[in-house]
């Protein structure tokens, strides 16, 4: 009984260390997770501030379309100002030369002379500088209409211009919030692996403290199978009843004196005594066995059980890093129909050489945007008119999987990707259409509309 319990409290005590040693380990895993849920929501803020600067981006750029339009529609009214300006001018040019320079017999004089009075005359004169002042007023006209159109240009062209600041401004924060939250998503991909490799180390000192538990409790079954015999006669030599030397029998001097006779009464006693040692031993050894039978069997089934669970375990992690099928088919989906691709991006190097124009939609001139959004409008396919609202076009195949005609987006700029590491852009303002090499961006995603 005395070895049963002193094995308990030796098992206890490993348990105790155990449970001491994993409630560290834990709160080490505790902290690091919270570090990393404030890192993912660093990551989060970042994105969302993205995600707003994206948003005013393609507000200015649709705002700098929408004043390129009018811009082109008023330079279309000045053309026709200027059109019309020269053909009054013209007219009133021939109408002078008519009446003033002899021309077709209406000269001055003949007007004086086919006059039936004064007061014809100045009738006739009148008409005359009436026909002079209609026309000269007209020219004013023309001339008023003309300076009110190139002033209302004037004014657009400024506010384009004050757009595209705003949008440069923006843009380069892109740039910024892009390192940011590279950095940001680097931090919780290290807190990430921290995580795991605590992980993994809580295991294994949990499989260590396991299988010292499973070696502690062999050997205490086989000391107390062992021991049994040797721990009986410590039993019986507390209790008075053999020596714990030699393990004998013997009786005591009081056994003696309630006697009459110290022979017979000795005699009695150690017969009495065997008796009750043979009786009490056997129970206590029965006891000792029969923990020893209990504690035997439970040692492989424990081992095997935990193998089992450590192969099951194995099996499990062996699944789950396998690629899920449906998590690859839903980011790299791949069109066979490669042909489109490489139609829109033939369309696209036809305009090579195109000045870009911020906000620009036509082959007059592109912006990035502009010019991905006109090639696949060539071939019945639309996209969204903005870079931003282009990351949600078609689908994700990744710049792994590019194919020439997929979207390469970007902070505030989107390309057709063109092979080997190039893309076909409209760059920026001051620049042309041409080809670009990506590695001069930073991608956020390739994206197949198709």
């Amino acid at each position: 009984m005395y070895f049963r319990k002193f094995s308990r409290s030796l098992m206890l005590a490993a348990a105790i260390s155990s449970v001491a040693a994993c409630g560290v380990m834990a709160d080490d895993i505790s902290d690091l997770t919270q570090k990393k849920q404030e890192a993912e929501s660093n990551v989060s803020d970042l994105q969302q501030q993205m995600t707003d600067l994206f948003s005013q981006m393609s507000s200015l750029e649709l705002q700098a379309q929408d004043l390129n339009e009018q811009i082109a529609a008023n330079e279309a009214k000045l053309d026709e100002v200027n059109q019309q300006s020269e053909d009054q001018t013209q007219k009133m040019y021939e109408r002078i030369r008519y009446m003033y320079e002899n021309q077709a017999g209406s000269s001055v004089s003949e007007i004086l002379l086919s006059s039936k009075d004064f007061a014809d005359f100045l009738k006739k004169s009148s008409y005359v500088s009436s026909i002079y002042q209609t026309d000269r007023d007209g020219l004013v006209q023309l001339a008023q209409t003309k300076s009110d159109i190139e002033s209302l240009n004037e004014q657009l062209t400024s506010q384009r211009d004050d757009l595209q600041a705003s949008y440069e401004a923006n843009f380069e924060k892109t740039q910024e919030l892009q390192t940011l939250i590279s950095d940001a998503q680097g931090t919780v991909d290290d807190l990430d692996s921290q995580i795991q490799a605590a992980a993994a180390e809580a295991a294994r000192k949990a499989a260590e403290e396991q299988a010292a538990k499973e070696a502690a409790a062999s050997a205490t079954a086989s000391s107390a199978s062992s021991g049994s015999a040797q721990t009986a006669q410590q039993i019986l030599a507390a209790v008075g009843l053999a020596d714990p030397t030699t393990g004998s029998s013997e009786s005591s001097g009081s056994t003696s004196a309630v006697s009459g006779s110290q022979s017979a009464q000795s005699g009695s006693s150690v017969s009495t005594g065997t008796s009750e040692a043979q009786t009490e031993a056997p129970a206590a050894a029965e006891e000792t066995t029969g923990q020893t039978t209990t504690s035997q069997p439970e040692t492989p089934a424990e081992t095997t059980s935990g193998s089992t669970e450590t192969e099951e375990s194995k099996a499990q992690e062996t699944e789950s890093s396998k690629p899920s099928s449906s998590s690859s088919e839903s980011t790299t989906k791949v069109s066979s129909d490669t042909s489109i691709g490489a139609q829109a991006l033939s369309i696209a190097e036809s305009y090579i050489g195109t000045p870009y124009v911020w906000g620009g939609t036509t082959p007059a001139g592109f912006d990035c945007s502009g010019l991905t959004q006109y090639v696949y409008a060539q071939l019945g396919i639309g996209i969204p008119r903005t870079s931003a609202a282009q990351l949600s076009a078609g689908y994700s195949v990744g710049l792994a999987n590019a194919q020439p005609g997929d979207l390469v987006l970007c902070p505030g700029h989107v390309g057709l990707y063109a092979g080997n590491g190039m893309i076909l852009n409209a760059t920026q303002p001051g620049d042309i259409v041409r080809y670009s090499h990506v590695s001069s961006f930073t991608v956020l995603d390739v994206r197949r509309v198709y």
